[in-house]
């Protein structure tokens, strides 16, 4: 099981679309088109977006979405912990469930350092960072490997 969802790859790669608060709406057709995802599950990313206050959105012929702050102040921690909760803080990297940090057990000397590393590394990126990584990445390559 991966560590994080397909509505997390598909976040990532959108947010990085967006504009930021006071700047123009994207639709979300434009964002489908742009990020290889359908429309309508992207719609109900941004959806869960919306709800946890990461993005706003507009109805209407001009609407679309855009962030509700500005790109360097969202972390990418912030857009897990928003779609899949905060368990991926605690999930074994293997897949067993939660890492307790128990004594004895094969996985925890190895992953509970580097899930701390992988924790740290994205409370420090932001949706900012995401843009130059966007436009050297091949959208369609990519959701095709995700299995999307």
């Amino acid at each position: 099981m991966p560590i994080f969802s397909l509505s997390v790859f598909y976040a990532f790669r959108t947010l990085g679309h967006l504009r930021g608060p006071g700047e123009g709406w994207v639709r979300v057709e434009i964002l489908s088109e742009r990020t290889a995802a359908p429309g309508p599950f992207l719609a109900k990313v941004l959806q869960a977006l919306q709800k946890a206050g990461v993005v706003d959105s507009l109805r209407g012929r001009n609407g679309g979405f855009r962030l509700r702050v500005a790109p360097t102040g969202l972390p990418l921690a912030a857009i897990v912990d928003a779609l899949d909760g905060t368990g991926w803080r605690h999930a074994c990297l293997l897949g067993v469930g939660t890492c307790t940090g128990r004594a004895g057990c094969p996985a925890e000397a190895c992953c509970r350092d580097l899930r701390d590393k992988l924790v740290a590394e994205l409370e420090r990126l932001t949706v900012a960072d995401l843009g130059p990584i966007l436009a050297a990445a091949p959208l369609q390559e990519a959701a095709v490997q995700m299995g999307a």
